[in-house]
């Protein structure tokens, strides 16, 4: 699945969905992709959070919380290396 991004620069680039997950038996859905190009020369693999507008469409929000950050982080990198993610209790 694609979808359309507003880069820094206000330009449009293409998104490909990679994974959409949950953390921590949240309600919070995040959504993994890569944007092709999103700088000169550069591929980007980015992770946001996924939420809904009133009338259902998707649309992704920045992480800020630096606690939630730091546990995507992880995860994402357990993903990338081919190990599984574990939650710690």
């Amino acid at each position: 699945m694609t979808f359309n991004i507003l880069n820094e620069n206000y330009q449009f680039k293409k998104g490909d969905v990679i994974s959409v997950f949950k953390i921590d038996n949240s309600n919070k859905k995040y959504i993994m992709y890569a944007v092709e190009d999103y700088v000169k020369n550069e591929s980007k693999i980015l992770v946001s959070y996924l939420e809904k507008d009133s009338d259902g469409h998707d649309y992704i929000v920045p992480i800020y919380d630096k606690d939630e950050n730091k546990k995507v982080i992880n995860l994402v990198k357990q993903l990338l290396v081919g190990g599984t993610y574990e939650q710690k209790v």
